[in-house]
């Protein structure tokens, strides 16, 4: 398949590309770095190719920039901003495991090592360094990943300077490529398989909340990152997908831009996730804002679902208008009836919890396609468990209904 045919991700069209490094916003540009080897189709020989763009959905690649050498190849880092540089944290993989730093003073299109700077390995092959400014605490902060499921916290009062361990931590299931960001005054550490885990930061230690969730439908999606330079949390995953042509000539894409949020229920403290794509030049979005999405995958994991996103562009007021009917329905003091068929199995609790508060709602199930009659029977018992699972005011507001139920006489009744 062309590069071509995924228009909301980038491709490089040639040779293998992993892990987004250095994602950075500065001078209303996006810098998105990857772990790339134009030369083959697997693994290996790893350094770092760069792409730029305005918007997060046109990008100009100028390929292999910061190829392996003799010291080693370059790992995966992270970029930050410092006067007019950008500085680039990597490892350097070779018979240890080092945390270095390049620096580009011509806007991202090359990087230069800086020889005096080195982290020296922690553990054996300890990796992954993303580094941001604590403003709290007046520090620079590198999240690390040591061994295992054991991560490090280190801090320096200078970009450039020495880097002192303050914490080793341990995350159940992480690993490798974390993240250590801010979501309206609640934490997170987001590891590689997507992961992530609520807690507090004081700039010297994290403390996790003891709770994980998982980020993504399927496993396509990998070692994701926030960008550095933005108002808001936007991440971009690498997508384990390779070309479906024969003979390939690609491996590797990356996913669609994705803005953060914060979804708090209960004592559950959640991350949404909303397609992102910029209009201007101050690093936030004037198109979509409200729509959720993830990202499926069909034919073997070789496609992916572009079109429900084109559709998406196309509907950027959509979240407005609901909620314009909404405060109207609000206002008028009456609610509506609405009929929510469940052909399946549950839908979202969420979105059934928020619509309570304006519609009477009925809940109603039927699907004669489900074969066998048992099938059909654990598909109801799970929607039956589904509407009890909500909170006693939530389920006064909904009713039950299956199989044959009279649809037109739900609506002709009072």
């Amino acid at each position: 398949m062309s590069p071509d045919a995924y228009k909301f991700h980038f491709t490089t069209g040639l040779g293998w590309m992993n892990d987004p490094n250095g994602l950075i916003f500065k001078d209303g540009i996006y810098h998105l770095y990857f772990q790339y080897n134009p030369s083959r189709l697997d693994w290996g020989d790893i350094g770092w190719g760069h792409a730029f763009s305005k918007d997060l959905i046109h990008w100009t690649n100028d390929g292999l920039i910061f190829p392996p050498d003799e010291d080693g190849m370059i790992f995966s880092g992270s970029a930050i901003s410092v006067g007019d540089e950008i500085l680039c944290y990597y490892t350097e993989a070779g018979k240890t495991f080092s945390q270095k730093l390049a620096r580009s003073s011509d806007g991202g299109k090359t990087l230069v090592k800086d020889k005096n700077f080195c982290v020296s390995p922690i553990c054996k092959e300890s990796r992954d360094p993303k580094v941001f400014y604590h403003e709290a605490t007046s520090a620079y902060i590198m999240i690390l990943w040591l061994e295992e499921n054991d991560f490090g916290i280190l801090r320096s009062e200078k970009a450039d300077g020495h880097f002192e361990l303050t914490q080793r931590f341990t995350l159940p299931g992480g690993f490798e490529c974390p993240n250590l960001f801010e979501l309206d005054g609640t934490w997170f550490v987001w590891t590689a398989h997507g992961y992530y885990y609520p807690g507090s930061f004081d700039g010297y230690t994290f403390s996790w909340f003891c709770k994980k969730y998982e980020a993504f439908a399927d496993s396509i999606p990998y070692a994701a990152q926030v960008f550095s330079g933005t108002s808001e949390q936007i991440l971009i995953p690498w997508l384990r997908i390779e070309d479906s042509a024969n003979p390939k000539k690609w491996n590797g894409i990356m996913g669609i831009p994705r803005r953060l949020g914060l979804v708090k229920k209960g004592d559950d403290t959640f991350i949404s996730m909303a397609p992102f794509f910029s209009r201007g030049t101050d690093g936030k979005d004037s198109d979509i804002t409200d729509a959720n999405i993830r990202e499926y995958t069909s034919d073997g994991g070789t496609k992916l679902h572009v079109e429900v996103l084109r559709q998406m562009v196309q509907a950027v007021n959509y979240q407005k208008q609901m909620d314009s009917v909404l405060e109207e329905i609000k206002a008028s003091g009456t609610k509506p009836k609405l009929l929510l068929h469940a052909c399946c199995g549950p839908c979202s609790t969420y979105v059934i919890e928020y619509l309570s508060q304006y519609f009477d709602i009925t809940v109603y199930f039927y699907n004669p396609n489900i074969h066998p009659r048992e099938e059909y029977e654990k598909r109801l018992e799970s929607i039956r468990r589904f509407v009890t699972s909500f909170p006693p005011a939530v389920q006064n507001q909904i009713k039950f209904v299956e199989e044959t139920y009279d649809v037109q006489d739900y609506f002709s009744s009072t």
